[in-house]
């Protein structure tokens, strides 16, 4: 048997054994301060924000051939009822046909269930993001602004 061959076979058994599965590393932010790096730096913000919640999953490809790594990023950010249209207005529907719930592999008390999530209407996240992909909608009532975006 041809020795090339033989390592080429014990290469690809060796490769086909690894694991698939992603691992996850997330990145939290607690201080209003930081939001404004999160948000496009060419866009006003269209009001005070009042806090905010925040995490950043790096998704590491663990796979057979090392890729690029992906993020998935969920934000809550919490403004006076009063200003809660002010966040949506002129604002298109999501990108790419992104309306699928989501939320952080981590846990987090914080992040909007997906019994509510059915209930609101989504929008882009291109103007203060500069992603195309993901969702932004809002809570009228509690005055919450929920947002998810991913790079693929």
């Amino acid at each position: 048997m041809n020795y090339n061959l033989l390592n080429l076979l014990i290469i690809f058994i060796l490769v086909g054994c690894g694991d698939d599965s992603p691992r996850v590393k997330s990145v939290t932010f607690d201080k209003v301060e930081s939001i404004h790096k999160i948000f496009h730096k060419n866009e006003k913000l269209p009001s005070e924000i009042l806090e905010f919640n925040f995490i950043q999953e790096n998704i590491v490809s663990t796979g057979r051939v090392p890729g690029p790594t992906d993020y998935t990023s969920y934000l809550r950010i919490k403004v006076e009822i009063a200003n809660v249209e002010k966040w949506v207005s002129n604002l298109k529907p999501p990108f790419n046909n992104t309306t699928k719930y989501s939320s952080p592999h981590t846990p987090q008390a914080w992040w909007l269930p997906e019994t509510e999530f059915k209930n609101l209407t989504l929008y882009e996240t291109k103007k203060y993001f500069n992603r195309h992909n993901g969702w932004l909608c809002i809570d009228k009532l509690n005055g919450y602004i929920y947002a998810y975006t991913y790079t693929q």
